[in-house]
């Protein structure tokens, strides 16, 4: 469990846009997703506004959707993400 979290914080991708005033240029900020280790659950947020997991893509064009990334980690440690709900993903064991 532990180096499935590792793995989860070592994943970076861009979030979102900055505006830098000066050279009125956009600068792409970089994050992780945020994961939550509750009840023997690890669980990955999809409401943070980082974009890890949309439950709603139906919503703008597409489908429910989980980051590539993370679906190999999930692959790796012998399991899938399931929908915990509309706002989370968590680590199933296959």
């Amino acid at each position: 469990m532990k180096q499935l979290i590792k793995d989860l914080n070592d994943v970076t991708a861009v979030v979102d846009l900055n505006f830098d005033r000066e050279t009125k240029e956009f600068e792409n900020v970089y994050g992780s997703p945020t994961v939550i280790e509750r009840d023997g659950l690890v669980i990955v947020s999809a409401e943070d506004g980082k974009g890890f997991a949309d439950y709603y893509g139906e919503f703008t064009g597409g489908d429910m959707w989980i980051n590539p990334e993370l679906e190999a980690i999930a692959k790796k440690h012998g399991g899938y993400w399931e929908w915990e709900s509309a706002g989370a993903i968590s680590f199933a064991e296959e």
